[in-house]
């Protein structure tokens, strides 16, 4: 099973940062996963529920598979020297640094869940990117495929329940999809590592928009986004733009 929000792959995942300020010196960034919810979550809770419309989902668990970082405006030589891996495709700013695939299992509890710290150059910093990733059984993802079978040519697997308005008991379901995207994550205000020092960020990622209809006052049946179905490209769609980043330094999963 999947550890929330920490690594199950060999090579440490890392994350990109779009650096915009003074390079001299090193700090570091603490990443901490969180997810948000329509209703509040208990701290033991161990499935939460999403309502709209008289309809409602109860989430039971989140895997995603991520990889890639990609940092910009420093040397490729430095970062390498900061992050502890190679970069690759050299162009003078800073090529693509690959490592994961990674898994995580998104808390499903109030609060943030620690998930890596990296050494950054000193500076302003706007934006993290990262890849959702559909492993396949070959090249860097065979050894992931085969730790994960079930991830093979699948980037999200949602498991829980869903319940029509109306409808009595609710009908068990697992979404799974091999969207592959590359997400850029603007920080809500940019944030400012100081050398030597260590800053908290949180990436929250809003679990109660990911099934929402298209008029945003119901929730659709996961069954119906599933590969080739009708709703796939919508649930798609939510997932796409349900990242926010934001500077935590208290780990409570809400912005500073």
């Amino acid at each position: 099973m999947p550890l929330p929000g920490r690594f199950l792959a060999a090579l440490a995942w890392s994350v990109s940062l779009a650096s915009c300020g003074d390079d001299s010196g090193t700090g570091r960034v603490a990443l901490q996963l969180a997810t948000r919810m329509t209703t509040p979550m208990a701290i033991s809770a161990s499935a939460s529920p999403i309502t709209a419309g008289g309809d409602e989902i109860v989430i039971e668990q989140v895997e995603m598979v991520l990889r890639k970082i990609k940092v910009t405006g420093i040397g490729a030589g430095e970062c390498a020297a900061t992050s502890g891996i190679e970069a690759e495709g050299d162009t003078g700013t800073c090529g693509e640094f690959r490592a994961g695939p990674a898994l995580f299992d998104l808390p499903l509890v109030e609060g943030a869940v620690p998930a890596f710290t990296a050494t950054v150059p000193a500076g302003s910093y706007s934006q993290v990117q990262l890849q959702i990733h559909r492993p396949t059984n070959a090249n860097e993802d065979a050894a992931f495929v085969a730790d994960h079978p079930a991830f093979e040519n699948t980037s999200i697997r949602v498991t829980g329940t869903y319940r029509n308005t109306g409808d009595g008991a609710p009908v068990p379901f697992t979404y799974t999809t091999d969207l592959t995207e590359v997400v850029n994550v603007e920080l809500d205000q940019p944030i400012e590592v100081a050398a030597g020092a260590e800053l908290g960020v949180t990436l929250s990622v809003d679990l109660a928009g990911w099934f929402a209809d298209a008029a945003g006052t119901g929730l659709v049946d996961p069954a119906e986004a599933l590969d080739g179905r009708p709703l796939e490209s919508l649930v798609e769609q939510n997932i796409r733009r349900s990242f926010r980043m934001f500077e935590d330094e208290n780990a409570d999963g809400t912005a500073d």
